[in-house]
Parts: structure tokens; C-alpha cells; sequence
């Protein structure tokens, strides 16, 4: 998902504000109906006493009991839950963006105005929802602005990356930069392969059975069902979905023309960057669990310390611990708040001994990061 302004988060965000209301309102309105057709049916035909009689009446009233109850549980679920979703799936993960997607410069970036790079020394980040942040509610939080403020007022960095971004949109939104970087870092995930993949004729497809949710229509309206239902979903099918992609991912590296194209793509940007007169820093993550990625990440780490990058293997300093452990949420396999600050300190180490390798010594903010 991604968005050309401000404008458009707001209008996200009002969508789903009238989704709910409108919700709310139809369902409040089933219930008067329903309300006023009972007592029409117990005071005007169904009026002798009977325990059958009486039975109805009471489960009708639990009836309505229930449905109110269920209508005030939706609206207080959207008045205070808002969760990101990596698929961008749930009206609460629709939310999210409209709530946390800021700012948004002149470029669509969620970053600041670009004018602020102007007397700087810039470092830039190419990714897609990694390196955009995807899950991290302040941006603040963000691997890159975590960089920029270890670095500091020295140093600006900035973030050109869009979710679902791959190696061929990165390098021709580096050749559209129109600042001087000192340093590029690439963050990288194994799925930049997909495009070049899909284009030999080897897209991924997952084979499942009907994914319909129950109730669609409550489904697409209910704040609160949509949530459980999708989420249940996703439950049942995440783990051989995960296990699918990363196989299809295995797959696509091996196959010597995918893989041969993804490598030139690689190194049409280390070229660029070469020709740019900076240096070329490479973030590798790991997919889903680090351990299966390692054999992707090493071959990339591979190529690119072959044009002369400096890599930082993620899926290496990961291994061993727990995907859960690094998610934003239940429903978003995007890093947490708490990873980008792992990976800004690796990230600050790594550009500051690059930069004190070159210039054989110590690069202004990096200090301290010396010492990490």
C-alpha cells in the first residue's frame, strides 16, 4: 500500500471512520426493527399466556441483549485498538497506515522534506517496507532516523523506500535522487528476487482452498470481525504459506537465469553508487526465520562483496532466535521498534568503520559508534 500524500492518509482514515459509523448505525437499526416487531408480536397477536409465550419473549430479549452488546464491543474495539498488518489485510491494519503512515515529503517517502538534506553529509537508504518502517508507529523509531541521530547534526539520512519496492525500483529511485550521498545503504530482503522471477515466467502461488471469511459481508463492515476473522485465517494458514515462499524463494535463487538477472540488477546499483562517488553499505534481512534465509543472504552477501560493498549479514546476527520475537505484531511479520534499534547500533558500527577504513580516521558522529 502506499500513498502520494497526506491527503490520501486522511481519506484512508475517513473510510474506515464511515465504514464503522455506517455499521453501527445498520446494525443499531436491525435491532430497533427487530425490537419493535417483537413488541408488536407479543402485545397485538401473540397475546395469551403461555410458557411457550414466555420462553420466546426472554430469548428474544437475550437476542437483542446480545446484538447491542455486540455492537458496543465493535465500536469500542475501533475506538481504542489499532494493530499494523503486514498484509495490509484488517481494517485495523488499514488504520494503522492512515494513523502512523507520517510523514509523507515531496517524494511520497515517509520521511522529511528533502530540503533539509541541503549542507549535510547524507547517508541513503534504498528498501521497501523495511527500510519505510512498516510496523513502527513513530518514525522516530525507524532503523534510518535511529541512524541519523546516532550520527548527529553532522549527518543526514535519507529514506527512499516504498513497501513492495524491489532491486530495479531502488536503483531508478537512486538514479532520481537529485542530493549527493556519502554513503548508500541497500536494505535488502531475499523477496527483491520476485519481480525478476515473475518475469521468467516463475511467479509464486500458493495452493489453498476457498479463503473466503465467514459472514463477508459482516466481514468487510464489522471493525472488530474483520480483526478475528482475518486473523483466525491467517493463523491457520501462515506457517505453510511462510514454508511455500521461502522454498519458492530457494527455488527462484537456484534457477542459474533468475538468479543471474537478479545479480546484474545488484550490481547496475553498486555501479551507480560507484559512480556516485560513495560508498555502498548492504543490510541483508532475514525472511521469516533467519536460519532458512542464510543461504539466500549468504549468496547475496557474496555477489556484493564482490563490487566492493560492505554487508551486514542480518540474518547471521539473528540466528537463533524466535520470528515472534522480532515482529511488530501478532499480524505483522515486519521488524518491531525494538529490532530498528538493534540494527541502527550494527548499522551505525558498520558505516563508521567503513568511513574510518577510507579516511583513516575517525568519520564527525561516529565517536562513539566507534566504540559499539
Amino acid at each position: 500500500m502506499r500513498f502520494a500524500s497526506e491527503n490520501d492518509l486522511r481519506a484512508l482514515g475517513d473510510q474506515i471512520f464511515w465504514n464503522e459509523l455506517i455499521f453501527l448505525c445498520a446494525g443499531a437499526a436491525v435491532l430497533a426493527l427487530l425490537a419493535g416487531a417483537g413488541l408488536l408480536l407479543f402485545r397485538k397477536v401473540w397475546v395469551r399466556p403461555s410458557p411457550v409465550r414466555g420462553v420466546a419473549a426472554r430469548v428474544g430479549l437475550a437476542g437483542l441483549s446480545l446484538g447491542l452488546s455486540l455492537l458496543l464491543l465493535d465500536a469500542g474495539f475501533y475506538a481504542l485498538f489499532v494493530e499494523s498488518d503486514g498484509q495490509v489485510a484488517t481494517l485495523a491494519g488499514k488504520r494503522w497506515f492512515a494513523e502512523h503512515w507520517h510523514p509523507l515529503n515531496e517524494r511520497g517517502y515517509r520521511d522529511a522534506p528533502l530540503a533539509r538534506l541541503e549542507g549535510h553529509r547524507i547517508v541513503a537508504v534504498l528498501g521497501d517496507s523495511f527500510a519505510a518502517g512498516h510496523g513502527v508507529d513513530d518514525v522516530r523509531e525507524r532503523f534510518s532516523n535511529r541512524l541519523e541521530a546516532r550520527l548527529g547534526g553532522e549527518w543526514a539520512v535519507a529514506t527512499l523506500a516504498q513497501p513492495g519496492w524491489d532491486t530495479r525500483r531502488q536503483l531508478a529511485a537512486l538514479r532520481r535522487f537529485s542530493h549527493t550521498p556519502e554513503v548508500v545503504v541497500l536494505s535488502y530482503l531475499p523477496n527483491d528476487v520476485e519481480q525478476v522471477a515473475r518475469e521468467h515466467g516463475f511467479p509464486f502461488r500458493l495452493k489453498q482452498g476457498d479463503a473466503s471469511p465467514p459472514w463477508p459481508l459482516v466481514t468487510r463492515h464489522s471493525y472488530l470481525w474483520n480483526y478475528v476473522a482475518l486473523r483466525l485465517m491467517r493463523q491457520r494458514s501462515s506457517p505453510q504459506e511462510v514454508r511455500a515462499f521461502v522454498d519458492y524463494l530457494h527455488a527462484a535463487f537456484s534457477h542459474p537465469e533468475i538468479a543471474a538477472d537478479h545479480r546484474r540488477d545488484l550490481e547496475r546499483l553498486a555501479a551507480l553508487t560507484r559512480e556516485r562517488g560513495a560508498e555502498l553499505l548492504v543490510l541483508l534481512w532475514p525472511m521469516h526465520h533467519p536460519e532458512s534465509s542464510q543461504p539466500l543472504t549468504g549468496q547475496v552477501a557474496r555477489w556484493m562483496e564482490g563490487q566492493g560493498a560492505r554487508v551486514l549479514d542480518l540474518a547471521l546476527h539473528f540466528d537463533g532466535r524466535e520470528a515472534r520475537e522480532l515482529a511488530a505484531s501478532p499480524m505483522d511479520a515486519h521488524p518491531s521498534a525494538e529490532v530498528h534499534a538493534e540494527v541502527a547500533e550494527l548499522l551505525a558500527a558498520s558505516l563508521c568503520t567503513l568511513l574510518a577504513e577510507r579516511d583513516r580516521a575517525p568519520a564527525p558522529g561516529c565517536e562513539a559508534a566507534q566504540g559499539l
